[in-house]
């Protein structure tokens, strides 16, 4: 019964245009995972590439067994050189979305561990 009530929070941050921002460190590196941009657009595709080039680091959409579907970027946009509540609201194909910058929250997940090394 507890994952039922977990999905179902899920369900809601999306419903209202949350947008949660995953840190995740492996050493030096910090990558982050975003979730819930599937409130203001489809294409995700579109908003990871975007974020590739605005933060220049590796950017995709990927299926997270935990977070589901998200946009996984390498590299930290909350202490980077670019500001992300700038890029949202000056970025002309950003500012279109309309995103609630209200709504975005970080959450730092720590160290990521127990990954299988080949």
């Amino acid at each position: 019964e507890e994952s039922k009530v977990k999905k179902d929070k899920v369900k809601k941050g999306k419903a209202d245009g949350v947008i949660k921002i995953y840190k995740f460190h492996r050493g030096k590196k910090t990558e982050c995972k975003l979730v819930g941009f599937e409130f203001y657009t489809k294409d995700l595709k579109e908003v990871a590439s975007k974020f590739g080039k605005k933060f220049c680091c590796g950017s995709s959409v990927l299926n997270d067994e935990k977070l589901g579907e998200c946009i996984n970027l390498q590299g930290d946009v909350e202490n980077g050189d670019v500001d992300l509540w700038d890029y949202l609201e000056q970025d002309k194909f950003m500012a279109k979305l309309k995103i609630d910058t209200d709504k975005i929250e970080f959450e730092d997940m720590g160290k990521k561990k127990g990954r299988k090394r080949a």
